[in-house]
Order: structure tokens, then sequence, then C-alpha cells
């Protein structure tokens, strides 16, 4: 959390929608209690894309890819500041161990073959939790982004694989990306990939099951 403050402290004023600001209540035995100010505005709905004109749901796509940019360039401010680095295909050997022996053998050549698509090696600043509780809106027009408690140095498809692809849709996500397929297939291999390191640490930590597994079941079984 306390890099999560920091970041919000730099980015404030900085980019093309608010971000919450940090509030430091008080320091007590050397551990700060924080927390956000109020920041109005909606959830940003697929439903409420949908519902947009033409322009408007352009000039909502536009927002976000300046958004992306703008984050991206305060890379090395993050790293800085402390930011993690987040590279699930990484995680290949854990998946392995621990996921791998619950799917079944079809499942578990599909993850192998979304492998392929691997980690470009880049390492960008990204929000990594696009969803519609954390984009905010106004009469339709994008206003603030909230929560980077999952902010970290990361592939830049990221963005789209980290939650965006599960609250929005392919369709959507192919729009951010100008019609780029091979970019949306990175981003559902990251995305798949993301949720299998999450199983592997549930996995490790409290047993066989959990929402990141069913979740994985649920894609594959779609595939």
């Amino acid at each position: 959390m306390r890099f999560e403050m920091k970041l919000l402290d730099r980015l404030r004023g900085r980019l093309p929608l608010r971000v919450p600001a940090p509030v430091w209540l008080e320091v007590r035995d050397g551990v700060a209690l924080m927390a956000h100010r109020y920041e109005p505005g909606a959830p940003f709905e697929r439903s409420t894309f949908d519902g947009l004109s033409g322009p408007a749901q352009g000039a909502a796509l536009q927002t976000v890819r300046e958004l992306w940019g703008e984050l991206h360039s305060y890379t090395a401010e993050a790293q800085d500041l402390g930011a993690e680095r987040a590279r699930p295909f990484d995680d290949a050997e854990v998946v392995e161990a621990h996921v791998f022996p619950l799917l079944t053998s079809h499942e578990r050549q599909l993850c192998l073959e979304a492998l392929r698509f691997g980690d470009s090696g880049e390492a960008e600043l990204v929000h990594h939790d696009f969803a519609p509780d954390h984009v905010l809106h106004a009469d339709g027009t994008l206003v603030a982004i909230i929560d980077f408690g999952d902010a970290c140095l990361s592939d830049p498809i990221a963005e789209i694989g980290g939650r965006l692809l599960n609250a929005y849709g392919e369709d959507f996500a192919l729009r951010i990306l100008n019609g780029d397929r091979d970019a949306l297939s990175a981003a559902v291999a990251y995305e798949l990939w993301d949720r299998l390191a999450g199983a592997a640490n549930h996995i490790k930590s409290t047993g066989p099951g959990g929402k990141e597994l069913d979740w994985v079941r649920r894609r594959l079984a779609s595939s």
C-alpha cells in the first residue's frame, strides 16, 4: 500500500483522468494508516459503453489509450518507488507442479500452447486492474480511475490481459487495440497465465480449489 500511495502522489494531476488523493491519517508505532479521498463518478460498465453514441465510444477508447500511454511514461519513477515486476509466464514451473495435476491433458495442452506468446521483455507501469468499479464516468465521459493496489511493472499487454478482457470482452479489447488480433491473442494468453499463477499460489497456501482455478476451467472449456 505504501507504494500505491507514493505513486498516487506522483500521478495526481498528470493523467487524462483523476486519481484518488491519498490521505495519511496518522502514524502509530511506525505504522502508517492510509486512505483515499472519495472520487465522484459512476462505474463504467460494459452496458454504459454500449449505450454511448459512436463518437462518444471513440472518445472513451481514445481516453483509455492516452491514459495507458501516460502511465507507461512514469515507468522509471515507479521503479524508483519500488514497483513490483509481474511476469506470470515465469511461473510455469510452479503452475505445472500445483495446477496441472488438477487439469485434464487437453486443458494442460491449451495452457502450454498459450506459452508461445511469452513475455515480450518490456516492463512498463500498468494499472493491471482495469474493471468497471475502478473506472468512473459522468454521463458517459470517463473522469477518474481508482484503486492502484495492483499497479506494477509488466508487459504493456497486461492492461488488456490483467482484468479488462474479463470485464469488457474481446470485442471491446480489439477496439482498444485498433484491430490488432496478434496483440489480442497475446492478451488472452497473458490473462490465462495470470489466473494460472493466482491458482497456483492459492493451492500452495490453501489447497485445491479457489475462484482462480474455477475461472481457468471455465475459460479452457470455452476455448
